[in-house]
């Protein structure tokens, strides 16, 4: 071990020790923009550890940038209301966790059915648990888990959802494993438009099997470890943001960069970086990040030439030698003191993992860059991380301002 990381890695290791002490959850009703909200599943009752295959219950933890917990929403765990998820020793890299475009909601998918029954990817047939899309505002409140995802009909494969993205709530592009039959409607890519039970879906690419969908200034982005699509890589999925069925050509897709060592894109995010020379934009964007744990686990950066998506063979591990645990979650934003700066935060069922990456576009991500700010407790298993919604005016503010005139209200609404 080098003495000059001896206090780095003291430090990590105290923090760990204390976020994987179980802590009481404290109730909160609202979240605070801008914080980070991580998908945590089990708890002391039912236990999320490598030996569970029962579905579990769902928490969505609040935690400050810097890794102090604030406070826990629970999703709703019985009843015709559930949203639960496989435990992590079924893992099939669920739980993704998306901020709407608009900033506004948080979005994740899961089964309908209660905690404690046998996880979904051991059911069959009929016995199939229905996908459901979860929604959340910056409120409490705000919940909903009643989105049901049609396309994905019992048959003789079970069905693998694993996140939604959406703009403004009120469709949803909804993701997951294709059926192991081939290209039917138990998997891939489906467009979901409405909310609640009677929500209408439209398979997108029933074949495919993908990790990570995002959606960027009106594209649709996804990351794959399956020959399914093509490539373990990142991808442009066809043009805009698809509705209709694709059919399924592996041309609907354009790989946007792939690592020698063929490293999997279990959760991708994409920034924008002020130009510099050899860098260019393709959509807005000229930074991409991907993370995977097949082949060659750990995070691997690309930039756009103008051409084509370039990576310096750079793929780290986060943090240093211990890799993060099935990768969820990969947030990539500006950071606030300076815009040539990336603030990267990374989630796997062994934690939270962050890191500035201040070498711009063309640069690499050094060793032992990450460091972890949180790790659940030994009964949890967190799952997708994504930034706090913003705080929009609930429907009785909304009524309180038509109150006050109509024409106010047109006027707060255009601003929006």
């Amino acid at each position: 071990m080098e003495t000059s990381k001896l206090p780095i890695l003291l430090a990590a290791a105290v923090i760990a020790a204390i976020g994987a002490a179980a802590h009481a959850d404290t109730p909160i009703t609202a979240f605070t923009p801008g914080d980070l909200v991580v998908l945590r599943g089990g708890d002391a009752t039912n236990p999320n550890t490598t030996s569970t295959t029962t579905q579990v219950s769902l928490y969505l933890d609040e935690y400050t940038t810097t890794g102090s917990y604030v406070g826990t929403i629970n999703v709703p765990s019985t009843g015709g209301s559930a949203l639960t998820l496989p435990g992590i020793g079924d893992f099939q890299h669920n739980g993704v966790l998306n901020l709407s475009t608009n900033d506004n909601l948080l979005t994740f998918a899961g089964y309908q059915t209660p905690v404690g029954n046998a996880d979904a990817f051991a059911q069959a047939g009929t016995s199939q648990y229905q996908p459901v899309v979860g929604v959340i505002g910056n409120s409490a409140v705000s919940l909903s888990t009643n989105t049901v995802v049609n396309s994905y009909a019992n048959g003789s494969a079970s069905p693998y959802i694993r996140g939604a993205v959406t703009n403004d709530g009120s469709e949803f592009w909804t993701f997951g494993k294709y059926s192991a039959s081939g290209a039917t409607s138990n998997g891939g890519l489906a467009y979901v438009s409405g909310t609640g039970p009677t929500a209408t879906t439209t398979t997108v690419e029933g074949f495919a099997d993908w990790r990570d969908v995002i959606a960027v200034n009106g594209q649709l982005y996804g990351g794959t470890g399956s020959s399914s699509v093509g490539n373990h890589a990142p991808y442009q999925i066809s043009t805009g943001e698809p509705t209709t069925n694709l059919g399924s050509a592996l041309t609907n897709n354009t790989q946007l960069g792939s690592y020698p060592g063929g490293q999997s894109a279990s959760a991708m995010a994409l920034v924008d970086v002020p130009v510099t020379a050899g860098v260019a934009t393709q959509n807005g964007v000229d930074v991409l990040y991907t993370i995977g744990d097949q082949n060659t686990p750990g995070i691997v950066k690309y930039y756009f030439n103008g051409t084509t998506w370039v990576n310096n063979n750079n793929v780290e591990l986060a943090p240093g030698t211990a890799d993060v645990a099935n990768p969820t979650g990969l947030i990539a934003i500006q950071d606030p003191a300076n815009p040539n700066w990336v603030d990267i935060t990374i989630s796997g069922t062994n934690g939270i993992f962050t890191y500035t990456d201040k070498d711009g576009p063309t640069g690499v991500i050094p060793a032992d860059a990450f460091a972890t700010i949180a790790t659940p407790s030994s009964d949890e298993a967190f799952y997708g991380v994504a930034v706090a919604p913003s705080a929009v005016p609930e429907p009785a503010s909304l009524s309180l301002i038509a109150l006050a005139g109509a024409g106010l209200l047109v006027r707060r609404r255009s601003v929006r």
